[in-house]
């Protein structure tokens, strides 16, 4: 396994530019964990991002012929009241992000609140089932994700 540092600049003009570096990067490895604090220097405040990750034809090798790959999550495949938790989650993870100075996937990703607006949990245990909702996580925000699904 292998890790990239990506500083993600606060200010208007380089966050976008910093984010749109990241984001190419993390689609073109495998993304296994990753890892963001803030830090604040006397000159200004940016967020250190680790990306560990495998390169795509380290796996690629690594996978047996018949071993399906997943495609990225795409909403289309929700129903009505999935896609009315969906938005809602959405809703919620910008909110949260912005109000931790988080960028969004950094709370959850697409696939996660795709994942969750699909299985409908009750309980923060049963957030602990799904991909990347781990118990810190779900510790952390699952009894927000609860309270939002329980007033759809």
């Amino acid at each position: 396994m292998k890790v990239k540092h990506f500083p993600i600049r606060l200010n208007e003009e380089n966050s976008q530019q910093d984010e749109r570096t990241l984001n190419f990067f993390m689609q073109s490895v495998s993304v296994k964990k990753t890892a963001a604090q803030h830090i604040t220097s006397e000159q200004a405040g940016y967020w250190s991002v680790l990306v560990f990750y495998e390169e795509l034809a380290n796996m690629e090798a690594q996978l047996p012929p018949s071993t399906e790959k997943h495609p990225p999550f795409n909403p289309s495949t929700l129903d009505g009241e999935e896609i009315d938790r969906y938005e809602a989650l959405k809703a919620w993870r910008a909110d949260t992000a912005a109000k931790d100075n988080f960028p969004n996937y950094i709370v959850a990703s697409n696939s996660q609140l795709g994942a969750i607006a699909k299985l409908n949990p009750s309980s923060k245990e049963e957030l602990c089932d799904l991909k990347g909702f781990g118990e810190k996580k779900a510790a952390k925000y699952g009894d927000e994700i609860i309270a939002i699904l329980n007033s759809i």
